[in-house]
């Protein structure tokens, strides 16, 4: 019997959406764009990325996301929900807020 592994990648632009590009931010508040950042409300995209994650009829045996504000509150918020599906996240935490790669 041949399993085939199911592998998503989704780029989630830390949660910002569409309309907002945490790269703009570093280029218009500078060293304070992290607070600036974390002003915006992004729990609808947190729970539409998870939501659409959750729908799928056939789960991905790993979810890579690119873009993942790894220390956020939103992100924690998100591995938890995610745990709730079975997913435990993979990659190193490192101690700064970095914007990376993370696998589940």
């Amino acid at each position: 019997m041949c399993y085939k592994m199911k592998i998503m990648n989704l780029n989630i632009n830390d949660f910002g959406g569409t309309a907002n590009h945490r790269e703009e931010y570093k280029k218009n508040f500078n060293n304070k764009y992290l607070v600036e950042w974390d002003k915006l409300y992004k729990s609808p995209n947190v729970d539409g990325i998870f939501q659409y994650i959750e729908d799928l009829t056939s789960k991905p045996d790993i979810i890579v996301l690119q873009e993942f504000d790894i220390n956020s509150k939103e992100a924690t918020y998100f591995k938890g929900k995610m745990e709730g599906l079975g997913y435990k996240l993979a990659s190193e935490n490192p101690s700064k807020r970095p914007s990376m790669t993370v696998f589940l």
